[in-house]
C-alpha cells in the first residue's frame, strides 16, 4: 500500500480530529510526503492545514515547522516573496524562543533573498551561518554555507569574494 493510501486509512479510522496537535501532525506528514514526491501544490493545502491546527496549540514548534514546510512549497513553485512571508512568520516564533529549526530556516531565508535577487540580504544569512557553524565545528554544514555564499557573491559579480 502507498504511503498517502495508509495516510488516508488511518484518517478514516484512527485520527482524532478533536485534538489539534494530532491533526496538525497528521497534515504535516502528508503534507511532508506529498512535498517529497514533488507535489508542491498539493502538500500546500496540507501545510495550511497543520497551521490552522497548530494556531489552536500551543505546539509552537509544529507551527514553526510548517510555516518553515510551507514557505519551501512557495520557494519551489517559484513564489519567494510567499515564501519570504511564511519564513518571516516563523522568524517571529525564533525570537520569541523558539529555537528549533533554526539554521535550517535561516539557510531557507537566505536561499529565497538569492532567488528574488536580493543579494544584501542573502549575504547576510550566508555570513550568518558561516559564523555559526564555524563555532560549531560543523564542516560539512559549513563547506554548503560557504558554497552558497560563494554563489550569492557570484551573482553579485563580486568575483573577489566569490
Amino acid at each position: 500500500m502507498l504511503p498517502l493510501e495508509l495516510l488516508e486509512k488511518l484518517n478514516k479510522n484512527h485520527i482524532d480530529t478533536s485534538n489539534p496537535v494530532i491533526l496538525g501532525y497528521y497534515y504535516n506528514v502528508y503534507g511532508s510526503i506529498l512535498y517529497h514526491f514533488e507535489k508542491p501544490l498539493k502538500a500546500q493545502v496540507k501545510y495550511k492545514l497543520a497551521i490552522q491546527s497548530f494556531l489552536n496549540t500551543s505546539d509552537s514548534a509544529g507551527l514553526k515547522g510548517n510555516l518553515i514546510n510551507l514557505g519551501n512549497t512557495y520557494l519551489d513553485t517559484e513564489n519567494s516573496d510567499s515564501a519570504l512571508y511564511c519564513y518571516n512568520e516563523a522568524l517571529k516564533l525564533e525570537y520569541k524562543g523558539i529555537a528549533i529549526f533554526g539554521e535550517t530556516l535561516k539557510s531557507n531565508i537566505a536561499q529565497a533573498y538569492l532567488r528574488n535577487g536580493t543579494l544584501d540580504s542573502a549575504k547576510f544569512y550566508y555570513r550568518d551561518l558561516v559564523s555559526v557553524f564555524r563555532k560549531e565545528k560543523n564542516s560539512y554544514k559549513l563547506v554548503n554555507a560557504l558554497l552558497n555564499l560563494g554563489i550569492t557573491f557570484q551573482k553579485n559579480k563580486e568575483l573577489d569574494s566569490a
